[in-house]
C-alpha cells in the first residue's frame, strides 16, 4: 500500500485542522492536524489501526496499492475525455464589438456570419448528429461579441440545433462569453426557449476603472448596463448561472470592486454567480498583487459568492480544445482549435467548414495537434499534472521530447496550487 503522489495537506484554523486534496480523484475532507499527521506516519499499519478510514481513503484515491501507476491511470483519462462524443462547438458570429478593450488580442473587424456560412453551421451540426453519433450538443457564442447579432444568428442556429438533438434524442446547451451589454430584457424569456444556462462576463475592476476600459458614445455607465443586466437574467430565470471574470493587473485589485458588484447584484443571486480572476496576459504577477487577489476574493467569498480559481473538474486535458470532438468556426467558416489567441485574424485558419458540413484540415494538423502535452520528464514527475495537464495544445508546432522547451504553465501563476484548492474546497 502506498500514498498517492497527488496528496495535497493544506493547513487551515491557523495549523489545528488540515485539508486532504486529492488532485487526481478530487476528494477533498477536513480532518484534525495532529490526527493526520499520525495516520500518515503509519499508512503502512493503517488497515490494523481504523479499517473503516483505509477503505474511505482507497476508495477516495488517497492510497492505493503498490503496483497502480498513477501516470498511466492519468493517460487512460486523457484518452478517453480526449474521444467522449460530447461535442463542444464555438460559434462566432463576428468579430466585430462594441467596446474596444485594451488587452484584447482581436482586431475588431466588421463582420457578420452571412447566410451561406450559417447553412453551413447547419450541415456540419445535421453531419456531427447522424454521422458522427455525438451523443450531446454544447455551443458557445464567442466574438467579438456575438450578441450584437442575436437574431441575425444566435436564434437561427440554436432554433435548428434544438430541433435536431430533440429528434436524435440528445441534450442541447447553450452558453456565451459576451460583455453583457446587449442582454436586455427584451431577450430574457428567448434565452430560457433557446436553454442558455451559462454566461461567461468581463468586469475590468471597479465601476470607475471598468467604464474607462469599456466606454461607448452616449453610455453613461457600462458597469451599471452589464450588472443590471446579470442581476435581471437572474431574478427571472433560476437556470442560468454567471461567471464574472475580472482580468486584474496591480491597479484593479482595489476591494472598492466588491462593494460596486454588490450594489448591483443581489444577495440572493449572487450564489449562482462565480468570480473568475485572470491576470492581464502583458502583466507581470508579483508577491504585492498575489496578496491583493487573495484578499479580494475572500472578500467576494464573504459577499456570497462562489470562487472559480482553478478547474478542479478538467477532465484530465489542459483544455477543452484538446478534445477530439471540439471545434471553433468564425463568422466566415474558416475553423480553429483556439480562440485564446490572434488565430482568428489573418491567413492562419488551419481548418475550413465545407458545404458538406465537414471540416477541411491542413495534412498532418490534427495528429500534432492532440498530441498528450504532458508526455515530458517535467510533467511525468510533477505532483500538480492531474490539475495542469501540461503545456498549451496552441504548442502543437513544437517539439516535446526536449525538456527544456516544456517550460512550466504554471510558474509564472499568481495563485498557488494549494492556494487555489483552499479556496475552492473550503
Amino acid at each position: 500500500m502506498k500514498e498517492s503522489k497527488y496528496n495535497y495537506f493544506i493547513r487551515k484554523n491557523e495549523g489545528k485542522e488540515t485539508l486532504w486534496f486529492n488532485g487526481y480523484t478530487r476528494n477533498f475532507f477536513t480532518l484534525d492536524t495532529t490526527l493526520t499527521n499520525k495516520l500518515r506516519n503509519n499508512i503502512n499499519i493503517l488497515e490494523d489501526l481504523s479499517p473503516t478510514f483505509h477503505k474511505k481513503l482507497l476508495n477516495k484515491g488517497f492510497i492505493l496499492e503498490d503496483e497502480i501507476d498513477e501516470i498511466d491511470l492519468i493517460r487512460k483519462r486523457t484518452t478517453e475525455a480526449r474521444n467522449s462524443k460530447d461535442y463542444f462547438l464555438i460559434l462566432l458570429p463576428t468579430l466585430n464589438c462594441n467596446f474596444s478593450c485594451w488587452y484584447c488580442v482581436q482586431d475588431h473587424e466588421k463582420s457578420i456570419m452571412k447566410k451561406a456560412t450559417i447553412d453551413k453551421v447547419k450541415k456540419h451540426i445535421e453531419f456531427m448528429i447522424k454521422d458522427e453519433k455525438i451523443t450531446q450538443l454544447h455551443i458557445e457564442w464567442f466574438g467579438g461579441e456575438p450578441f450584437m447579432y442575436f437574431d441575425e444568428v444566435i436564434k437561427e442556429i440554436s432554433e435548428f440545433a434544438i430541433k435536431q438533438c430533440d429528434e436524435a434524442k440528445i441534450q442541447f446547451r447553450n452558453t456565451a462569453t459576451t460583455n453583457g451589454y446587449y442582454l436586455i430584457n427584451d431577450i430574457i424569456p428567448k434565452l430560457e426557449e433557446l436553454r442558455f444556462y451559462h454566461f461567461q462576463i468581463t468586469i475590468d475592476g471597479k465601476k470607475q476603472l471598468h467604464n474607462k476600459v469599456k466606454n461607448m458614445v452616449g453610455e453613461d455607465s457600462a458597469f451599471d448596463k452589464t450588472l443590471g443586466h446579470i442581476n435581471s437574467i437572474l431574478s427571472n430565470n433560476k437556470v442560468i448561472n454567471f461567471t464574472l471574470r475580472i482580468n486584474y493587473d496591480l491597479k484593479n485589485l482595489e476591494e472598492e470592486i466588491v462593494d460596486d458588484v454588490n450594489a448591483l447584484i443581489e444577495a440572493e443571486n449572487r450564489k449562482r454567480v462565480k468570480m473568475l480572476y485572470r491576470r492581464v496576459w502583458q502583466v507581470k504577477p508579483s508577491e504585492e498583487m498575489n496578496r491583493a487577489l487573495q484578499n479580494l476574493m475572500s472578500r467576494f467569498k464573504e459577499s456570497g459568492y462562489s470562487l472559480n480559481d482553478i478547474d478542479i473538474n478538467n477532465n484530465y486535458m489542459r483544455c477543452y480544445s484538446d478534445k477530439k470532438y471540439y471545434n471553433s468556426i468564425s463568422y466566415n467558416g474558416k475553423v480553429v482549435k483556439c480562440t485564446a489567441n490572434d488565430d482568428l485574424q489573418g491567413n492562419r485558419y488551419p481548418g475550413e467548414l465545407m458545404e458538406s458540413g465537414q471540416i477541411k484540415w491542413e495534412k498532418g494538423f490534427l495528429n500534432a495537434f492532440y498530441k498528450p502535452r504532458y508526455e515530458n520528464k517535467i510533467c511525468i514527475e510533477c505532483k500538480h499534472l492531474p490539475l495542469c495537464m501540461g503545456r498549451c495544445g496552441r504548442d502543437y508546432d513544437q517539439e516535446n521530447d526536449s525538456d527544456e522547451q516544456n517550460v512550466c504553465p504554471n510558474q509564472s501563476s499568481d495563485l498557488h496550487f494549494e492556494e487555489n484548492i483552499f479556496n475552492n474546497c473550503v
